[in-house]
């Protein structure tokens, strides 16, 4: 195996007893092998993932509120509509509401 091989090897692996076998016998590899285990034991760096991790969990969590908001915005826009429509017909205002789902002081406020 080349040592190109072995680095993208090194590189995707997970567990340490199989990076030691990798890089058993050749120094790149060796020095490659530390520097891979140091990384993984200095909380700067694990900070530096986790702060990503949770920047990006924070992005998809408000970005899923934003839809709910506009889809929320968009459906009390659809009844308000419906219920001036309905009102403008001449429709019971208690009929409007059991129909909408909007209180009596929302209709009436058409």
């Amino acid at each position: 195996m080349t040592r190109e091989e072995k680095l993208l090897l090194l590189l995707g692996m997970n567990q340490l007893e199989s990076i030691e076998e990798i890089s058993k016998g050749d120094y790149v590899m060796e020095e490659v092998k530390k520097k891979l285990v140091d990384l993984t034991e200095d909380a700067n760096f694990i900070g530096l993932y986790d702060k990503e991790e949770a920047d990006r969990r924070e992005l998809n969590d408000r970005t899923r509120y934003a839809e709910k908001l506009g889809h929320e915005s968009g459906f009390k826009e659809g009844q308000l509509k419906i219920a001036k429509n309905l009102k403008e017909l001449g429709t019971d205002i208690h009929t409007i509401s059991k129909a909408t789902g909007l209180s009596i002081e929302d209709i009436e406020e058409l």
